[in-house]
């Protein structure tokens, strides 16, 4: 049985807290997928499928947009190893999975970089880039993994 990623969702604070408003509205931006499994990618993400994660995995935000609560409701117990990542974090990952790709490559193992799931992360990371570009306000991915 295979492990699937479940987003990330790309999502934006809204608000920022305050005295009258204490929590922090968060908003979603996108939700992107990955289209193939990369066992590699996952752990750096979340420490799934024997990877040691970048960020120790955080669980679901407190707070969070519409569309992934509702995947939430839907998905009951069904998801694990839920977390987020902040832009730095991802453009971490993607630091981190390119050095694999050079390591394999140095030990003349073939070319890892057929297996790149760069079109993934840079998207993602593309996507955090512009929106708090534009807006001025933290993004996060949020995603979590079945079995």
């Amino acid at each position: 049985m295979g492990c699937d990623i479940h987003g990330p969702w790309i999502e934006y604070q809204e608000f920022e807290p305050t005295d009258i408003k204490p929590d922090r509205m968060w908003w979603p931006v996108a939700k992107l997928q990955l289209g193939q499994r990369n066992y590699a990618i996952f752990g750096l993400l979340a420490g799934v499928r024997g990877g040691t994660a970048l960020v120790e995995p955080r669980g679901y935000p407190r707070h969070i947009g519409f569309e992934l609560r509702e995947h939430i409701e839907n998905q009951g117990d069904y998801c694990h190893s839920a977390s987020w990542l902040t832009l730095p974090e991802m453009v971490a990952v993607r630091k981190a999975w390119r050095q694999q790709i050079d390591d394999c490559n140095a030990m003349d193992k073939g070319s890892a970089e057929q297996d790149y799931p760069g079109s993934f992360l840079n998207l993602a990371i593309s996507i955090m880039k512009f929106v708090e570009k534009k807006t001025g306000r933290s993004t996060r991915a949020v995603f979590c993994f079945d079995n």
